[in-house]
């Protein structure tokens, strides 16, 4: 009786592939610092092979911050040259190998643009790291990342307390009196104001109106003297302590 033979196969294949370096977060603080996170993941597209445009020629590839039309750009450190022949998965690899497969890359300016991109990509370069031509190259569609702008906040500070002082009867009508309170916003802002309720009924035959004095809407670059103004008006008005209070409200807008 003839054996029957049962051989079993392992088969093993591979696939090389390269990393790819993305960006995972990118904002911007009150102190106009702009923070981005990269990580690195797999990645088969076969333009990793090509040599990057600007390979050889005063190129950097990294992660940078970019603005307009690259008239001004800052990799901060977070950059490698390119050499000459130099593909996009040399280049990513030379990146995980010197700043690490995540990480994290700030910048810090003292004024604040309409509009920046963090990138991760390859651009050429003068010394120094500004001044760069176009956008940075790359193999995606989309290498950048808008800076969301900063959120704004707005505080009140000072004394609203408004004091008239001391009357006699015939001085009440028309009376003013005003306090002064500052209002500052951490970056350029529009402000409404609002008195829902401005007349005040102070009690013994007196009222007061309240309004604030720079309008209903303000621009705010970074702090706003307000004046808060208080105009009395009475009938028969009695001696004694007067006194009420109302709510002003802010709106950025």
């Amino acid at each position: 009786m003839p054996k029957v033979i049962f051989i079993l196969i392992f088969l093993f294949s591979s696939i090389a592939h390269a990393d790819r370096t993305m960006l995972s977060n990118v904002s911007q603080s009150a102190a106009l610092l702009v923070t981005a996170s990269w990580f690195t993941t797999g990645s088969n597209n076969p333009a990793e092979n090509t040599v990057i445009p600007c390979a050889g020629s005063q190129c950097s590839y990294g992660v940078v911050l970019y603005y307009q039309n690259g008239s001004i750009i800052d990799f901060n450190g977070r950059s490698i040259p390119v050499t000459a022949g130099m593909t996009w998965k040399m280049a990513n690899d030379a990146f995980v190998r010197r700043f690490g497969a995540t990480g994290i890359a700030a910048w810090q300016w003292n004024w604040q643009p309409s509009q920046w991109d963090v990138c991760i990509g390859a651009i050429p370069v003068r010394s120094g790291g500004f001044g760069g031509i176009g956008r940075p190259f790359s193999i995606y569609s989309s290498p950048c990342t808008p800076v969301p702008p900063v959120n704004v906040q707005c505080n009140v500070n000072g004394d609203a307390n408004i004091t008239h002082g001391t009357l006699n009867a015939g001085q009440v009508n028309g009376h003013t009196a005003e306090a002064t309170i500052q209002l500052s916003c951490n970056r350029a802002a529009t402000v409404s104001i609002e008195v829902p309720s401005p007349d005040i009924d102070l009690g013994g035959g007196v009222k007061s109106r309240v309004s604030v004095t720079n309008g209903s809407r303000i621009s705010v670059a970074n702090s706003v003297a307000l004046k808060i103004k208080s105009v009395l008006s009475g009938t028969a008005p009695t001696a004694g302590q007067h006194s009420g209070s109302t709510v002003i409200v802010f709106n950025i807008v």
